[in-house]
């Protein structure tokens, strides 16, 4: 998994025992979600704090049903036929621009995406082709390879790539998280909410050592959130044999 970054920072605190759990989060975020940048900086946050085995990928992606849903969110429901498909095609052409901007590297691929959700979700610029090269030579893409890379379909392919992988864990709005941890292949653990640096110090904590009432009991389809008792919920998938394609 090339666009993974791995976090790990030896301490006292964790056993040996502890240092077998390799933990997997693939956060999906819309283009332009403002939520999703702060989710996103959460996630940053507790990779640079955790003394946990950590890989994370961020992954943009907007299928129809993820862009309806985003509507809903924004209460723009009455946007016109013309309305819906001009902001569609944006995060449409902002989403191949990450996938472009990750080929020349995870830092930068990062912050292209954190600086179109700045410039276009928080802060509600209207968007423009113009604007976004623009913001992305702010973001130190190299606006010629950016472009090659589109015009060759590696970029799209690697977003329709990403599409699949939603597709496969069931994902029905931006931001959630999916986790996995490397010792139990079987599940991975989705949180649709609350995506926090305390909560992934909880859920990751819990994962390596569960208690009696223990959240990742796997005979149930739901779990309960430090933070809010229904937003986690399991999923049972053998998606990482995609994903390591």
């Amino acid at each position: 998994m090339k666009q993974f970054q791995y976090s790990h920072k030896q301490t006292t605190d964790l056993t040996a025992e502890d240092h077998d759990h390799v933990f997997e989060l693939f956060l999906f975020v819309n283009p332009m979600g403002s939520n999703c940048h702060s989710c996103e900086e959460e996630v940053l946050d507790f990779m640079e704090h955790t003394d946990k085995r950590v890989y994370y990928r961020f992954i943009a992606c907007n299928d129809f049903r993820l862009f309806n849903e985003y509507l809903k969110q924004k209460n723009w429901t009455k946007l016109s036929l013309g309305e819906r498909n001009r902001l569609y095609c944006h995060m449409h052409q902002i989403a191949v621009g990450y996938k472009a901007a990750l080929l020349q590297g995870k830092r930068v691929g990062r912050q292209f995406l954190m600086t179109m959700q700045e410039h276009f979700g928080l802060a509600e610029e209207e968007f423009t082709k113009e604007r976004m090269l623009e913001l992305a030579k702010e973001a130190r893409v190299d606006l010629g390879m950016w472009q090659e890379d589109i015009d060759s379909g590696s970029a799209l392919k690697s977003y329709h790539t990403d599409l699949k992988i939603a597709q496969q864990m069931k994902i029905r709005s931006n931001p959630s998280l999916v986790i996995f941890d490397n010792l139990d292949f079987r599940y991975g653990l989705k949180l649709d909410q609350d995506i926090t640096k305390d909560n992934l110090d909880y859920i990751t904590d819990q994962m390596i050592h569960p208690t009696e009432d223990s959240l990742f009991n796997y005979q149930a389809s739901h779990y309960h959130n430090k933070a809010n008792k229904s937003q986690v919920s399991t999923i049972n998938t053998g998606n990482l044999r995609l994903l390591n394609k």
